[in-house]
């Protein structure tokens, strides 16, 4: 089981967080993840293109059609506070490397 391992991995990468397509699934296996970390204490490093502060929106994605989100700004937010609490932010600016 691909969550049971990160959960035990000494040290988890979560690369472009926020980028994937959010589900109900995918929102509650995150906040699982993070939880377990951060009450851990385990070294966990996050990229994003999101500021801390628009994760919440980044994560809180709206189903087609216009329907009902499928991840709720509680849960989106307690996702980031776990982030927040677990992590370091370090900004890195300038362009995109892969852009000519």
């Amino acid at each position: 089981d691909l969550t049971a391992t990160a959960r035990r991995a000494r040290v988890l990468i979560l690369d472009d967080l926020g980028a994937e397509r959010t589900t109900e699934w995918t929102a509650s296996a995150l906040f699982t993840l993070i939880n377990h970390r951060a009450a851990d204490a385990l070294p966990t490093i996050v990229t994003s293109n999101y500021p801390l502060s628009d994760l919440v929106t980044a994560l809180a994605c709206v189903r087609q059609g216009g329907g009902k989100s499928t991840l709720d700004d509680t849960q989106a937010l307690r996702i980031r506070s776990r982030l927040a609490g677990l992590c370091e932010v370090v900004a890195v600016g300038g362009s995109d490397h892969r852009v000519g």
